[in-house]
């Protein structure tokens, strides 16, 4: 998954190079009428803009994404645990919270004391998102415990639910998905995740995964903004012949795109 992942940005990084390098070589060439100077300022050119985008899309958003090893290793290890009986959810987060913290486990419930405050954690894998249900148990067994702060672990909750823990004034609740949770408790540990089910691999990537991601409907606005302007330019350039077949091809990725694109979205699928 990691290789096709980086051979996507490959190809991602020569069709849009390939893109610049053939605009801003059919207006050099136009102005120098000198083939060998055209090609090489656009290929300097194009290296530099597409280098200068991936820089600008990158930045902090780069320090932030999580590469696609990572991201199948917090979405195993969240089945996992939708999988696993609540009594060894609970077990095992005690092993991973007693890393840090002396911590109590008391009918699946967690809690621990950190300058003299107590903090009730319990664990809520039994559904994909957390629930109000679920929130509302959670609220009311820290209040039984008489605890000062309440953190609950989940695969993810929706935003309706977590709005809701924001409203509740009785004690401060903290909601933290399952890539918070691998990343600060699951990745830093050598604590073995328990097995109740085997998961297959992800698959690898295909020549029509490819496609689709070359030819995604995203991608439908910038072919035939592109196709145009070079149909256009054509009929004020002396090398009419290369800008029709350029744009044309262009407008038929456009096209190729925009079917793609639909077929994705269709509720059909």
């Amino acid at each position: 998954m990691l290789t096709g992942f980086k051979l996507s940005r490959a190809i991602d990084f020569l069709f849009r190079n390939a893109i610049i390098f053939l605009l801003i070589y059919a207006w050099i060439i136009f102005w120098l009428q000198d083939w060998i100077a055209a090609t090489a300022i656009s290929a300097v050119t194009s290296v530099a803009i597409c280098f200068a985008i991936d820089k600008i899309k990158g930045g902090k958003l780069e320090k932030k994404r999580l590469t696609a090893k990572e991201a199948e290793a917090i979405e195993k290890s969240a089945l996992q645990l939708m999988f696993t009986p609540d009594t060894e959810t609970a077990a095992y987060f005690k092993l991973l919270l007693s890393t840090m913290h002396e911590t109590v486990l008391t009918k699946n419930v967690l809690s621990y004391t950190n300058n003299n405050n107590k903090t009730v954690f319990i664990p809520c894998y039994r559904d994909t998102a957390l629930t109000v249900q679920q929130l509302a148990e959670a609220v009311k067994t820290a209040i039984k415990n008489k605890a000062d702060n309440l953190i609950i672990a989940c695969s993810t909750y929706p935003p309706e639910v977590e709005k809701l823990a924001g409203t509740i004034k009785s004690i401060p609740v903290t909601l933290m998905n399952h890539r918070q949770i691998y990343q600060l408790y699951i990745k830093p540990s050598s604590i073995e995740l328990p097995r109740i089910v085997e998961l297959k691999g992800t698959a690898r990537l295909t020549v029509k995964d490819l496609f689709r991601y070359a030819f995604s409907g995203k991608r439908t606005k910038s072919f035939a903004f592109l196709g145009l302007i070079l149909l256009i330019s054509s009929y004020f350039v002396m090398f009419k012949l290369y800008y029709l077949i350029t744009g044309s091809l262009l407008l038929v990725c456009a096209i190729i795109s925009h079917i793609n694109g639909r077929r994705q979205n269709s509720p059909l699928r």
